[in-house]
């Protein structure tokens, strides 16, 4: 079912380019929500009309409709909520839908005109925000844990095609003109790939698909010949895969999991791979390190040299950092929020980098209790923050060291 929330219609007033430019940045938060130390530490923007429940993805708009930007948010609540977010850091609500059960992921077409949106109902809807027409675009035996689209410029041949993973072990390909048959083998899928265990991460970036499973293995695809894996391998991290991300040249991606790290890795010069602690908190002298999950990370949009190692983390402990994995340094650490982070995305252009807190229950029964201790219409905040250049650039002159000897 698809709703309208705030005032605006879908996909309505236009605006212009920048974002930030306002000069009262951080002092009131979209939607006329007060900042403060608690809940804004960083004075970022804050998105109108936030959900009633835990995000589990964010995704912003494609490079399609630059200027304009809008963001997606899937809940646990099973919505899919969609805003614009204007110029001067405020937001309009645009558009909702609901699945059957929570939302785990979304997605937009390559050319900006559909979203879609997969979870623990089993299926993948394709949404038109433009006549909030939806369309059940394909099936799973189990909850969908991920969903790709692939676009004309992706370098593959043939149509665009959707892709989904799932907690049934497979990965599919789908045709989206063709209307999916639930009674038919794969569901009508135009190919299906058996994976070693459930799927917990995946990215695509133009013909390359990296898709890491709940053993901690990670397989590769080359999707101009996508049933069979181009590449597979072990994870470098010791425990759970929580989040992979593309690097914009496609020579290598990042992995995270819940023991603190993330994980650089090669395709073809495995040598430069490694690893470093990113969202591990010092409890001072003589204090335990109190680990915490990476449970986002997101490699930065652009492909000029000087930016196209850079990305960012976000996870268990609050805090969003900014990382370049050339010079091995981190180029902006944000202030700890109260809650977890739990889903972060940059947008199109790099220009804009969202997060979300919530709570990520890795802290058991003890953590939802610290979760409940916040004011309800706090709890589920969507943060946007204006990228400045000295917070993605490293220069060897000026770069912030790491947080501590041995973070690489």
């Amino acid at each position: 079912m698809a709703t309208a929330f705030g005032t605006g219609g879908p996909f309505s007033a236009n605006t212009t380019p920048g974002f930030g430019t306002s000069s009262g940045l951080g002092s009131t938060g979209a939607g006329g929500v007060l900042s403060n130390t608690t809940l804004n530490p960083n004075n970022d923007f804050l998105v109108s009309e936030p959900p009633n429940d835990t995000v589990s993805s964010l995704r912003f708009s494609p490079a399609a409709l630059l200027p304009r930007n809008f963001i997606v948010a899937t809940t646990w609540d099973n919505e899919v909520r969609l805003w614009e977010v204007h110029s001067n850091g405020s937001t309009q609500g645009v558009g909702l839908i609901r699945h059957e059960a929570p939302v785990l992921a979304a997605v937009w077409k390559s050319d900006g005109t559909r979203i879609f949106s997969a979870g623990c109902d089993r299926v993948c809807r394709m949404w038109d925000p433009a006549t909030n027409a939806v369309d059940t675009v394909a099936y799973h035996d189990a909850p969908i844990r991920h969903c790709a689209f692939v676009g004309e410029h992706s370098g593959v041949a043939g149509s665009p095609f959707l892709m989904t993973a799932s907690w049934d072990r497979t990965l599919k390909y789908w045709d989206i003109r063709a209307p999916p048959n639930p009674a038919q083998s794969g569901g009508g899928a135009m190919g299906t790939v058996a994976l070693p265990e459930r799927c917990y991460a995946m990215d695509v970036n133009g013909s390359l698909a990296v898709v890491g499973t709940a053993d901690r293995e990670v397989l590769w695809f080359d999707l101009r010949q996508p049933l069979q894996p181009a590449g597979r391998k072990t994870s470098p991290l010791r425990y759970q895969t929580r989040c992979i991300s593309i690097f914009a040249d496609r020579t290598c991606f990042a992995i995270s999991s819940v023991e603190g790290r993330c994980g650089i890795e090669y395709l073809q010069d495995t040598s430069k791979s490694f690893a470093f602690k990113c969202h591990r908190v010092d409890q001072g002298a003589g204090g335990q390190e109190r680990i915490t999950p990476v449970n986002c990370v997101t490699a930065f949009p652009s492909t000029a040299p000087d930016l196209v190692d850079v990305l960012a983390t976000a996870g268990g402990d609050g805090r969003v950092n900014i990382w370049n994995k050339a010079a091995k340094v981190k180029t902006k650490g944000f202030k700890e929020v109260s809650l977890p982070i739990v889903a972060l995305e940059f947008n199109a252009n790099g220009s804009i980098l969202a997060y979300a807190m919530g709570y990520d229950w890795s802290q058991g029964a003890s953590g939802y209790a610290r979760f409940q201790s916040v004011p309800p219409a706090q709890r589920n905040t969507i943060f946007l923050h204006a990228v400045q250049d000295d917070e993605i650039r490293s220069k060897s002159t000026n770069a912030r060291p790491p947080v501590r000897k041995g973070l690489f």
